[in-house]
């Protein structure tokens, strides 16, 4: 005896929300099993024909701008070089590229490259940190800035949703005229650019220390030296506040860096001083920046820069000629150049 099967359900939008989340993550084999007789699909799962008909419109529309798998058929990855394939075999050989034009590939690079940083961090991270905190003497942390510390100053975005909660933010152009007043308009405008230039001169020669140090020590370069905190130590020296780099040093800077810049410093065009007060604020945002932007170049403008520069390098040597006829070629072996 054939036992009648019930009604369908009718208009039920969580039903229909549940299969469309089920339909656009199975596999396609999966989908096409399911779905390729609509009648039975719609009488095995309790569904009209017009809820079927408008439940598999969305699944096709959804999926057709998909890049699914050619491996396993996911709709979440494109090839089987992604990790999340059951069909992944992990490559042989390292990734050496900074981008690639492949959205797998490219998942891989950024992943490697946030490894990257985290071995940055660990490398340049004190050994010894203090045990107790300056500002409210609890242990756990070591200054006001970390988030357990009770005498943490509240962020920008803490406080306006504090006070209002669902406020937004936006940006407006004002004109500096239209929000100073005129007898303070000429006084900001020569703080401004004091520190501006204090703060460029001080980057300056920052760098082109940090370089000549790098071209004559290239085995003693620690990623210490290119974080926010070795930056900020070695600006001490820079500006001529041997006592604050003195105060500041531990294990983590070469003492190679000190030697160093006492021969470089003779080769300078003598100051009385180089430091100006009041600019540590602007110098602790200036190295988180320089931070960041030695950070963007080792991860993403260095391959292309390197290639520029070999390309340099056999150009000066004559080593490039033009391709005539799509042949072309180097007249020496390229290695004799370097």
């Amino acid at each position: 005896m054939d036992v009648p099967r019930p009604p369908p359900i009718g208009a039920n939008k969580h039903l229909l929300q549940s299969w469309f989340l089920v339909l656009i993550n199975v596999p396609i084999p999966t989908l096409q099993a399911l779905t390729n007789d609509e009648a039975r699909f719609a009488e095995d799962h309790l569904l009209t024909p017009q809820q079927t008909m408008i439940l598999l419109t969305a699944v096709r529309k959804y999926r057709q701008g998909l890049r699914e798998c050619t491996a396993c058929g996911s709709p979440h990855h494109a090839t089987s070089r992604s990790r999340q394939c059951p069909f992944h075999v992990p490559p042989d050989h390292p990734i050496l590229a900074t981008t690639s034009t492949d959205r797998e590939t490219l998942a891989e690079i950024r992943n490697l490259q946030q490894q990257g940083d985290l071995q940055r961090q660990a490398a340049a991270r004190n050994p010894h940190p203090p045990e107790f905190c300056n500002t409210c003497g609890l242990p756990g942390h070591s200054r006001a800035s970390h988030p357990a510390c009770p005498m943490r100053a509240m962020s920008k975005l803490q406080y306006m949703s504090s006070r209002l909660p669902g406020n937004e933010e936006y940006t407006r152009v004002r004109s500096l005229d239209s929000i100073v007043r005129t007898p303070f308009r000429h006084h900001l405008l020569a703080t401004i650019n004091e520190k501006s230039a204090y703060v460029r001169r001080t980057m300056t020669r920052l760098q082109l220390f940090l370089v000549d140090y790098a071209t004559n020590h290239p085995n003693q370069v620690p990623p210490f030296l290119f974080q926010q905190n070795g930056l900020y130590v070695i600006s001490q020296l820079t500006r001529g506040r041997m006592n604050k780099f003195q105060e500041a040093l531990d294990e983590r800077m070469p003492d190679t860096v000190l030697e160093h810049w006492q021969a470089y410093e003779q080769s300078l065009h003598q100051l009385a001083t180089y430091d100006m007060p009041g600019h540590t604020q602007e110098l602790t945002i200036a190295c988180k920046l320089q931070a960041s932007c030695n950070r963007n170049h080792v991860t993403e403008n260095f391959e292309s820069r390197i290639k520029q520069y070999v390309k340099f390098r056999y150009a000066v040597h004559g080593l490039v000629r033009r391709k005539k006829k799509g042949r072309g070629g180097w007249k020496v072996w390229p290695g004799t150049i370097f």
